[in-house]
């Protein structure tokens, strides 16, 4: 029932490729707030569709008043 030096070290590998791998799922799930997308407001939105083009300088400022008001 004993292995050869060849075995062992294969089992050594793929024990510590085991942990190698549960140790990066526990990091990412430790630093989740990386990987958080940052939500625009409405505001922000109000300005790219300005900088795009989509509205022009009239309706931006109209738009903006209503939201800040």
């Amino acid at each position: 029932m004993m292995m050869g030096g060849g075995g062992l070290i294969w089992i050594i590998i793929i024990i510590g490729a085991f942990f190698m791998f549960n140790n990066n799922n526990f990091r990412g799930k430790n630093c989740s707030s990386r990987n958080v997308t940052k939500s625009k407001t409405s505001l922000e939105i109000l300005e790219e569709r300005y900088a795009r083009g989509e509205i022009d300088k009239e309706e931006f400022i109209e738009r903006k008043n209503n939201l800040l008001n």
